[in-house]
């Protein structure tokens, strides 16, 4: 199984079964503590993890305030040392955890470039089965509203982009 996740204070995730042709299984949003992520590697076959890692811009191409990418750069912290300790695959000398190799963390530049999240959703829906269109849900296209649907929709197109759907050639892919 590839995770995904879109750190944040609500952090997204997207689970792709590897087995099925890397199909969407399951995605939502949960709060970004260590029980919470600790519990979901304990759940879950994980034997991939893609996350976004935080970049920060230039004064002058940045959106919001620096300071708000501490708490993403924790939370990229959390999730993949959780996964070296508690992933759910099983390492050849018997221990637990994920391996480092198969844990990634990518720049927003890379997998989605400067492209607005509704372009970013458009693509991912285009991708997606049928079936798969289920599984994501809804999502919310009110500029003032307070769902926190983008986390979820970065998360799948994170996952995509790790099992190359996306369409983005990533510089490592799950075959």
């Amino acid at each position: 199984m590839l995770a995904a996740f879109d750190p944040g204070l609500t952090t997204g995730f997207a689970l792709f079964n590897e087995s099925d042709g890397g199909r969407l299984v399951d995605c939502g949003t949960c709060k970004p503590d260590c029980m919470t992520l600790y519990g979901f590697f304990e759940t879950f076959e994980i034997n991939y993890v893609v996350a976004e890692k935080p970049q920060h811009y230039r004064s002058h191409l940045s959106k919001g305030d620096p300071n708000q990418l501490t708490p993403l750069a924790i939370q990229c912290g959390i999730i993949t040392g959780i996964a070296y300790c508690a992933g759910g695959a099983t390492r050849p000398d018997g221990s637990g955890g994920i391996d480092q190799d198969r844990v990634h963390l990518v720049l927003p530049r890379d997998w989605k470039g400067q492209v607005p999240k509704s372009v970013t959703l458009r693509d991912c829906r285009r991708i997606l089965t049928p079936d798969e269109l289920v599984v994501g849900g809804g999502y919310c296209t009110k500029s003032n509203c307070k769902c926190k649907h983008h986390d979820k929709w970065d998360a799948i197109g994170l996952g995509l982009y790790g099992l190359n759907r996306l369409g983005i050639r990533s510089g490592w892919v799950r075959r």
